[in-house]
């Protein structure tokens, strides 16, 4: 039962490490997909400050290792560089493509509610169409790397979290 304990104890206070960055990430990935740029700056930098603790925390005495088994740590160390790098270089390219999305739609309507248009106005329009057709590629791309990523980190991170449990675990018959 001590050694349970002990173990539940650890595996605790590393989940919940990984938990804070994970809530914070599905918060980051909905205001995303509602296209609210505020809430999802907000999530975004708070996702920052998690994971900067988390690696923090990883670095104590307490939570290196588990009687000499440094898996879990590590892997939850992968995991909460996945989401700071993620929210620290993919994100912010997201957010400016919905921002070019903005400033297209505005352009958009300023135009179509013109019945004479200048060429100024024609040409402002084609260069805001050609910048939010290349923000679109960008965004995909950005968007799917930062997605097959975060599957494979979490399929890493349930995998490790297992073994290292099934591991440490005693078992009696």
């Amino acid at each position: 039962m001590e050694i349970s304990g002990k173990l539940n104890r650890y595996t605790n206070n590393i989940f919940i490490l990984f938990f804070k960055c994970n809530w914070e990430d599905g918060q980051l990935t909905t205001a995303l997909n509602n296209k609210k740029i505020t809430e999802a700056e907000q999530a975004r930098n708070a996702l920052i400050n998690y994971a900067n603790e988390g690696l923090k925390a990883l670095t104590a005495d307490s939570l290196r290792s588990f009687q000499g088994d440094p898996s879990l740590a590590l892997q939850c160390k992968q995991t909460l560089l996945f989401y700071k790098k993620t929210a620290e270089n993919d994100i912010p390219k997201m957010l400016d493509f919905y921002l070019k999305q903005e400033n297209f739609e505005k352009i958009k309507k300023a135009m179509d509610a013109k019945p004479n248009r200048t060429k100024e106005d024609v040409d402002a329009f084609n260069k805001a169409v050609k910048e939010i057709n290349n923000g679109v590629s960008a965004y995909n791309q950005t968007n799917q790397n930062v997605n097959n990523s975060r599957n494979l980190v979490l399929q890493n991170w349930e995998k490790s979290e297992k073994s290292f449990t099934d591991l440490h675990m005693p078992y009696y018959k």
